[in-house]
């Protein structure tokens, strides 16, 4: 969607230079291109590779029937089922843009679930990282 999203401020920008929309000076174009799920699946198709956290590196991730990351994506992140090496399950949540407003609350809620033992609530980190 990000790049669908730039091509029409580039068609707007165009238009707008050449006087289509009443205006000589051009909108603004998104100053960052956030990765697709496409980037993210490729990406996390190789653990080992696209991820920093040793235990995460090792992991398996779940393959859809064409061979592919099987990815389950919402409005802002997608997620993906992986297996560490004793079988247990995980799911790997990356998000889909970014907004800094997001990213303290989930520090938040990370600091939050660490420090207590809260039965109804599986393990969760938040590694900006990766």
């Amino acid at each position: 969607m990000q790049e669908s999203l730039t091509g029409i401020y580039r068609l707007r920008a165009r238009r707008a230079m050449m006087g289509g929309l009443g205006t000589t000076r051009p909108l603004p174009l998104p100053s960052m291109s956030w990765p697709l799920v496409s980037d993210f699946s490729r990406m996390i198709k190789t653990p080992k590779v696209a991820l920093r956290d040793p235990a995460l590196r090792t992991c398996r991730i779940e393959l859809d029937g064409l061979g592919q990351p099987r990815a389950r994506s919402g409005n802002f992140a997608t997620v993906f089922r992986a297996y560490r090496e004793d079988g247990s399950e995980l799911a790997l949540r990356v998000f889909n843009r970014g907004v800094d407003a997001r990213r303290e609350a989930y520090l938040a809620r990370s600091r939050y679930v660490e420090q207590r033992q809260i039965s109804s609530l599986v393990p969760f980190s938040f590694d900006e990282k990766g």
